[in-house]
């Protein structure tokens, strides 16, 4: 009975969980001609070590019990360079809630995160948890 009212136990139940880290910082800016920056981007002073183009489909899980955090279903449609779908992943991932501690000026926010295959289809999932 315990297992069925822990998200996270039954996310691990379905095989595949793993916690992982992860660090993103996002900075967003008003630009006024996108020329300029797709230029700088493509100058040989900013090597691309990476690129990927693909489509995020979210559907979120919220629970009355906010210490279950959420659970994201994504679907990403991987794009060739012509817009076309190369591939498609689906995966959950259960963000927990965020904690917060402060240290003067700073502030320290930290939330554990697991990821899981998706092997069923959405709707299992809904029923599921």
């Amino acid at each position: 009975m315990n297992r069925e009212t822990s998200v996270l136990s039954k996310l691990i139940a379905i095989g595949g969980a793993a916690e992982e880290e992860s660090f993103e910082v996002q900075a967003k800016v008003r630009v006024k001609d996108l020329d300029t920056i797709l230029q700088k981007i493509k100058s040989p002073e900013i090597e691309i070590l990476r690129k990927r183009h693909y489509k995020e489909y979210d559907s979120y899980f919220f629970f009355t019990d906010i210490d279950q955090g959420m659970l994201r279903y994504r679907e990403d449609d991987f794009l060739d360079e012509n817009g076309n779908v190369e591939k498609v992943r689906s995966r959950l991932t259960l963000i927990g809630p965020t904690n917060e501690a402060h240290f003067g000026k700073e502030i320290l926010l930290s939330r554990s995160r697991y990821l899981a295959p998706a092997s069923q289809t959405l709707r299992f999932y809904r029923e599921y948890f």
